[in-house]
């Protein structure tokens, strides 16, 4: 569980859960089979009772199989939702915009924060997965960027260096991720480190696939965005962003951190 399989690393030694996760890395990474393919297979093999006792694990064994899922999908590979190339809304984003400080949720490896660096943004990214930011590292190097990237995880950002206050928050494709039981603690670490009237942009899918609901994604819709952060943020748009892959249903919102007030 320590992450430490290498990309031509066999199943020996995995438990089952362990076993399913690592399939489905290699599917995602590799890009060789279908998702409906893996689905096919594990639901005639003994690995489907696997599959389901994933939905019963407890929060911190959920994590501990997030994280191996997505160290070994980078190290297969290249996942099918990195890319090099940012995402087509960032300039309508960045609009008419002034630069200040920016801060990139689940920044992968670092493809949209080098962009907004190179807009003169103040920029840090934060994932969870060391192997992302090492790339991400690498890259802004390569290119001269002044980004800077934490390793760390999203619902513990003061702890990881991500104190803010920041003037723009994004998360294209974190959030719909994160289990249930983990959204709060997320929420409230956004809430803290965002500037009063900062933009936040959350992107995300309605409907997850059944491959990624194994691994704890939910997905994501307005009533829930209102119901955890309504209290810290208004909700001032919401529309359908470009695709994500095979994913049709990506939905852009945009929040707004709300004045402070004495009592805050």
């Amino acid at each position: 569980m320590n992450g430490s399989l290498s990309a031509g690393a066999d199943a020996s030694g995995l438990a089952g859960p362990e076993i399913e996760v690592l399939g489905l890395a290699k599917t995602y990474a590799g890009g060789a089979e279908a998702v409906r393919g893996i689905d096919f297979q594990v639901g005639r093999s003994p690995g489907r009772r696997r599959l389901g006792a994933l939905a019963t694990l407890t929060q911190e064994d959920q994590m501990r199989l997030d994280s191996l899922f997505y160290r070994l999908a980078y190290r297969f590979g290249r996942p099918r939702w990195d890319t090099t190339e940012p995402r087509p809304e960032l300039d309508g984003l960045l609009q008419d915009r002034r630069p200040g400080r920016a801060l990139d949720l689940g920044c992968g490896t670092g493809t949209d924060a080098i962009y907004l660096a190179g807009q003169g943004w103040e920029v840090t990214g934060v994932d969870f997965v060391p192997e992302a930011i090492e790339t991400a590292r690498t890259r802004a190097r390569a290119a001269g960027s002044t980004a800077s990237f934490v390793a760390g995880d999203v619902t513990r950002l003061r702890q990881a260096g991500a104190s803010g206050p920041f003037d723009l928050m994004m998360d294209i494709g974190c959030y719909h991720a994160i289990p249930a039981g983990l959204r709060d603690a997320y929420t409230a670490e956004v809430a803290a480190v965002a500037r009063p009237g900062a933009d936040f942009y959350l992107a995300g899918i309605t409907d997850p696939p059944a491959t990624w609901r194994l691994l704890g994604a939910r997905g994501v819709s307005a009533a829930e965005l209102h119901r955890r952060l309504g209290a810290d943020f208004d909700l001032a748009d919401e529309r359908t962003a470009g695709p994500a892959g095979r994913v049709s249903h990506f939905v852009l919102y945009h929040l707004v951190r709300k004045q402070a007030t004495p009592s805050d």
